[in-house]
């Protein structure tokens, strides 16, 4: 859980509750396995230690929410998942990225907010034959490819960590929603591309 201190839209509050609700009054998790980073001097944005075409200052809270934050926020993630790793790759990527098709595992997926395609970020290694982990990230709203393009995809390092650790980065995307969906009335718009913050 990570959290920047002048982060206009989500408030403290909202993110001390949810550390409530699942280390100490739930306790759904033990504390062992949470991070809880509430003191990043960061808007609301993804944090990273470095600087990509089209991303914001740390202290912006603007699309595409990607930020060079002096703070590495996917290497902090992964290491807390995966634990010691190998120094990440700064320089060119050696894996590829792959567009496939979600409506495989989701029938008539746009009514439930999914976008028809999603990406996976393949590492060479791992294309080889050599196993490999899987790690699932889910965009932030407003971070869909609808929203901005293949930015989440690429610029926030989770790719560089994947590289040299046999870790499959899989993208799955959501797609911005205005309407009711007709054959559900249980499903509501959802115009921020947003992964369960609404309803």
């Amino acid at each position: 859980m990570i959290r920047g201190t002048s982060d206009p839209l989500i408030g403290a509050s909202v993110m001390t509750q949810l550390y409530k609700y699942y280390v100490t009054d739930g306790p759904f998790i033990s504390s062992e396995n949470v991070v809880f980073k509430n003191d990043l001097n960061a808007a609301h944005t993804f944090p990273t230690d470095f600087d990509s075409i089209g991303n914001n200052d740390c202290g912006s809270t603007s699309s595409p929410f990607i930020s060079n934050c002096n703070f590495d926020g996917a290497g902090v993630i992964l290491e807390h998942i995966y634990g010691p790793l190998k120094p990440r790759n700064n320089g060119a990527l050696n894996g590829k990225f792959i567009e496939f098709n979600q409506r495989e595992f989701l029938m008539n997926s746009s009514a439930y907010g999914m976008r028809d395609t999603a990406w996976i970020y393949v590492p060479k290694n791992c294309s080889d034959g050599v196993t490999c982990k899987l790690y699932i990230t889910y965009h932030g709203c407003q971070q869909s490819h609808e929203k901005i393009g293949d930015k989440y995809i690429k610029n926030t390092g989770y790719n560089r960590w994947a590289d040299t650790n046999k870790i499959i980065v899989l993208y799955p995307q959501t797609v911005p929603t205005n309407t009711i969906d007709s054959t559900d009335k249980e499903l509501i718009p959802n115009v921020n591309g947003c992964w369960d913050w609404i309803g």
